[in-house]
């Protein structure tokens, strides 16, 4: 693989698994985007997974879920008010994660 715009992640709690995967092509830079869905449901792959993200340099952006203000989100889709530094210590709900090359 060369060069990869957007890399779609949901594989249901192999989170941790895949971003082993994908870590070549994110500490080369090959990938612009990811979009990454994790869920408490699966257990805690997440963890690694978003640290696989985290170390190879991308930024993290949740993506609004049904009851965020998505005015301010179409208006800023990476907007800072949007973004939540770090991964959370936990994840109650299920989010969908954008992460995106430095």
């Amino acid at each position: 693989v060369g060069h990869v715009r957007l890399a779609k992640v949901d594989v249901e709690g192999a989170e941790a698994e895949a971003a082993q995967v994908l870590a070549p092509l994110l500490h080369h830079r090959a990938v612009d985007y990811a979009l990454v869905e994790f869920s408490p449901e699966f257990g805690d792959g997440w963890r690694d997974c978003w640290s696989t993200f985290d170390v190879a340099g991308y930024s993290a952006h949740v993506l609004p879920d049904k009851g965020d203000d998505v005015d301010a989100f179409e208006a800023d889709p990476l907007g800072e008010t949007l973004a939540r530094p770090g991964p959370p210590t936990d994840l109650a709900v299920q989010v969908t994660v954008l992460f995106a090359a430095p």
